[in-house]
């Protein structure tokens, strides 16, 4: 389900494939704050195939349940999300979100 309000803070969505790790990292980079590189998951290698539904969740804002600006101790900005995905049930969020 696409939430246009979390999508619209959006700046984009990095996806890095983590030779060390031997999988994949997937991000979000917000707009409009101090802080622009905050939130994702990290992927194994066996979980290729859903790379790109992942991606397209967190750009449609469905990856998250909300999303705010917040302000950290040391007084910069960045977007505190919390996920409506998890790792350990991935296919099952992504299926429910409409993404599988």
């Amino acid at each position: 389900m696409m939430n246009p309000a979390i999508a619209a803070m959006l700046e984009d969505v990095l996806v890095e494939e983590d030779h060390e790790l031997g999988g994949f990292l997937i991000s979000a980079v917000w707009r409009g704050v101090d802080r622009p590189n905050t939130g994702g998951i990290g992927l194994p290698g066996k979980d290729a195939k859903l790379v790109p539904l992942v991606e397209k969740a967190m750009r449609d804002g469905a990856f998250w349940s909300h999303a705010a600006i917040a302000t950290d101790v040391n007084g910069k900005t960045y977007v505190a999300a919390a996920a409506a995905v998890s790792g350990r049930h991935l296919k099952a969020d992504l299926r429910r979100l409409g993404y599988l």
